[in-house]
């Protein structure tokens, strides 16, 4: 979904898959992007630390990163800032999110509508990051670091087809198995 969604905007682009196994060397490709996960950017798992430290190491020799969802948490934690479970549930479906003005240099001053699918959220910002966009159940929707990050908390990847097969997929009615 995501090669499909930015190969118009970067057509000369190598797209490559890296699972949880980290590349030997952040200088390994020009640039990472982490996506969604079942996973919370909280839990005390290995890989989740290695992965934090990866994107420290990556941001430290000036490797750009991006982050989505599960992305755009693991970044803010990975940076100092802090990831918990929304105390109003789930964010589902279009999502209005307003932009700040440093977020109009990036999205435009309108207000911009994205697909969301999350219950974690940043609750604390790591320090000398920009807000970029948000709005009252999701403050910190759209972060930047400087010019070496950008992290979104809303899916531009999804359609709404895909977001209706995630609600539907689950036939106990949670939407992740073991959450009801």
């Amino acid at each position: 979904m995501f090669e499909i969604w930015l190969r118009p905007s970067l057509p000369e682009a190598e797209f490559s898959r890296v699972s949880v196994e980290l590349p030997g060397s952040v200088a390994d490709h020009e640039g990472y992007l982490i996506t969604g996960s079942l996973f919370s950017a909280y839990q005390d798992l290995p890989w989740i630390h290695d992965l934090k430290v990866f994107v420290r190491r990556a941001l430290k020799e000036a490797i750009p990163v991006g982050g989505v969802c599960f992305g755009h948490q693991l970044i803010a934690e990975a940076m100092g800032g802090r990831v918990a479970l929304c105390n109003q549930g789930w964010a589902i479906g279009k999502t209005e999110y307003q932009t700040s003005p440093d977020g109009a240099e990036w999205f435009g001053p309108e207000p911009i509508y994205a697909l969301s699918f999350h219950r974690d959220q940043i609750v604390a910002l790591p320090p000398g990051t920009t807000p970029l966009a948000g709005n009252a159940l999701c403050p910190w929707a759209a972060l930047a670091y400087a010019d070496q990050a950008l992290s979104v908390q809303f899916h531009p990847e999804f359609s709404p087809e895909y977001i209706a097969a995630l609600i539907k997929r689950n036939p106990d009615g949670t939407l992740v198995p073991g959450t009801g």
